[in-house]
């Protein structure tokens, strides 16, 4: 009978997992009919490996491209020289990331809870992005970005976790072997929770399943390796050809840049909002939904297994961004893993946030009597009805701090109103820790949000008190239609998020997504210049001009970045950043002179100067340096050039070549 039940769970389980998936995929498909394409980022280096349209010979981002390790560069690069569009390459990755994001929650909650109806609310809260408030230096994102490495691996990261929990142990081997070339910087952690799970887990394959376990990992990693071999096969030489210098020689640019301006390799401020309220919030829900801890040795299989291992994976991810961050702030951490920012592993913990609230939102409203668990219902319906206004009223992106708080204040609110039988449970003591947050509150911005927990925290309280004037015989029936209201509000929530997504971000000019000015770019060169007539651009705002009008690029902000991966590229990209620019990151005093003494940011206003004092004669040096003659910049930052198209937010303008 045991068998035939688990059985019995297995199949709702795989059902449900295909229909959420199914529901998942629909849902990404209308983002993606509603919104313009966001272009890629591979766009940039798929082009360069592709030589689509070819770099000058010696530029670095030739070196950097050719020798990253990064599989989606290549599979970028080789759907370009088939023919795909542009566009369409753009909108697989843009599919894939927002897939992911959501799906990654559902299938914790699923494998959490059990049930299909609180996967679906942990899926929810993703699509109206409540967990990206609580990323760390390194940000979560839910909706398609420029950036999709990161955000592709951070929810990979987390499946990858799941598969293991969830007994696809085959599926599980082979991704953890094959997830350096996806994303190597999450492959410690991931490769230690296999270690982990295989070690200590009672439901850890055995026999003829940890062999196949073991031989899937070993084949995902050896696709690693001939990925790498085959990569690496015919790699341009590291020489010094026409302006650029060797790329392969002195570091001292790429670590003064480390050092002066880049933010995302500096020790983490574990202080700050993403890192502090995110791990209270971490410790407070997995101390609920292990009973007050009592079931923290516990040792059982089902779904009290799963939800144990979800928070090994995140202690783990916790551990190693601390252990990393104070190794870093002693001086003991290597380079390797640092360049891989080790702050962004945290972000493992933030996408278990909502799965987490799911799970203790199971076990809170479970233990209600039935009309106060119909009314819990129609709370959050109503709630997640009130979300949907704002957002339609105000921006898709209004509510996002607050749809997470408004939810634990709801939870919160039933532990208040069930103080005499919970007071000996972990309930007790997640109202303290409430009342910590909110005495926090003069140390963070944003008070809305706490505004929104009270206010969660009053309409629960307030709906259970009403409880006794509901009639017992209208429970059952009340309680399916809140459920259904609750569910049907927060669908409408997550497809009011869709439209107008793609235009600007909370006001905030969307480098990412072709614009008027873009276009207008792109026709003006079509019509007047060679497909393969380099650009200048700023590195202090991102363009990203590469991608959208698939010209190369002589340097831009990514340029920078590229440092950071490479430091042996400083002998490279330093002199370019010097010549356009008049910082030399070899020269870290002259650095800090610029800045006054401290970090020199990219907000700097000696970015800008430079290129708005530059005389036209000193352009034009440059232009035939570098063989160039076409420059893009803000429309804050005029350039003593020829402006050929003036644009809204850019211009473009052309070096005289006489």
């Amino acid at each position: 009978m045991a068998e035939e039940l688990e059985s019995a769970e297995r199949t709702s389980l795989r059902n449900a997992l295909w229909a959420g998936g199914l529901a998942i995929a629909l849902f990404t498909v209308a983002s993606a009919g509603l919104n313009p394409a966001v272009v890629d980022e591979t766009l940039g280096s798929g082009a360069v490996l592709a030589r689509m349209p070819p770099y000058p010979q010696g530029h670095p981002h030739i070196h950097f491209y050719e020798r990253a390790f990064s599989l989606g560069n290549h599979v970028t690069a080789r759907a370009l020289s088939l023919g795909i569009e542009r566009e369409w390459i753009s909108l697989a990755r843009n599919g894939a990331a927002l897939f992911l994001a959501l799906f990654a929650p559902y299938v914790a909650a699923l494998l959490f809870t059990r049930r299909a109806t609180f996967a679906v609310g942990a899926a929810l809260l993703a699509a109206l992005e409540a967990p990206c408030s609580y990323d760390g230096l390194y940000p979560v994102l839910i909706y398609p970005d420029i950036y999709s490495h990161g955000q592709l691996g951070q929810s990979l990261g987390v499946l990858i976790a799941l598969a293991w929990i969830g007994g696809a142990v085959r599926t599980a081997g082979f991704l953890t072997g094959a997830l350096p070339m996806i994303h190597a910087g999450l492959f410690p952690p991931v490769a230690a929770f296999m270690v982990l799970f295989l070690g200590f887990s009672r439901s850890r394959p055995r026999g003829q399943r940890l062999r196949g376990a073991l031989a899937s990992f070993a084949l995902g990693f050896a696709g690693c390796v001939a990925f790498y071999i085959a990569s690496r096969s015919d790699l341009s030489p590291a020489v010094a050809v026409g302006p650029y210098a060797a790329p392969d020689g002195d570091p001292a640019a790429g670590l003064g840049f480390v050092r002066c301006t880049d933010f995302h390799r500096q020790v983490p401020n574990l202080l700050a909002f993403g890192y502090t309220f995110h791990f209270i919030a971490v410790a407070a829900l997995g101390f609920v939904a292990l009973r007050g801890g009592r079931e923290l040795g516990e040792r059982s299989n089902g779904s009290a297994a799963a939800l144990r291992w979800g928070l090994v994976l995140a202690s783990l991810a916790w551990g190693y961004t601390l252990g990393c961050a104070a190794a870093q702030q002693v001086g003991l951490l290597p380079y390797p893993l640092l360049m891989a920012m080790p702050s962004r592993v945290a972000n493992l913990s933030t996408i278990l946030l909502a799965p987490l609230t799911m799970l203790v939102a199971q076990r809170l409203v479970g233990e209600l009597e039935v009309r106060a668990r119909a009314l819990t219902w129609i709370v959050l319906g109503l709630l997640a009805l009130a979300v949907t206004i704002c957002i339609v009223e105000r921006a898709p992106w209004a509510p996002r701090d607050h749809v997470m708080t408004l939810l634990w204040g709801v939870l919160l609110g039933i532990g208040a109103a069930r103080w005499r039988e919970a007071r000996r449970t972990a309930l007790f003591c997640a109202l303290g820790l409430a009342v910590l947050v909110l005495a926090m509150r003069t140390g963070y911005p944003h008070p809305a949000r706490y505004l929104s927990l009270l206010a969660g925290f009053a309409a629960a309280f307030g709906a259970l008190a009403a409880m006794r004037f509901v009639p017992p015989a209208l429970g059952p029936s009340l309680e399916r239609a809140g459920i259904g209201l609750a569910l049907g509000g927060g669908v409408l929530a997550a497809l009011a998020q869709l439209p107008k997504r793609g235009i600007d971000f909370g006001g905030q000019f969307r480098c990412d997504v072709i614009s008027r000015d873009d276009q207008r770019m792109i026709d003006w060169m079509r019509a007047n210049v060679a497909p393969d007539e380099p650009l200048v651009t700023p590195v202090w705002v991102r363009v990203e001009m590469q991608q959208k009008t698939a010209h190369p690029v002589l340097v831009e902000t990514e340029t920078l970045w590229m440092l950071t991966y490479m430091p042996e590229l400083g002998s490279a990209i330093g002199p370019l950043i010097r010549d356009f620019f008049e910082v030399d990151y070899a020269d870290e005093a002259a650095v800090r002179a610029i800045s006054g003494g401290g970090r020199l940011t990219l907000k700097n206003p000696h970015w800008t100067r430079v290129w708005r004092e530059r005389s036209v004669a000193r352009w034009t040096e440059l232009a035939h340096q570098y063989d160039f003659e076409l420059v893009v910049s803000p429309q804050d930052t005029p350039l003593q050039l020829p402006c050929v198209v003036d644009g809204e937010r850019f211009d473009l303008y052309r070096v005289p070549r006489g």
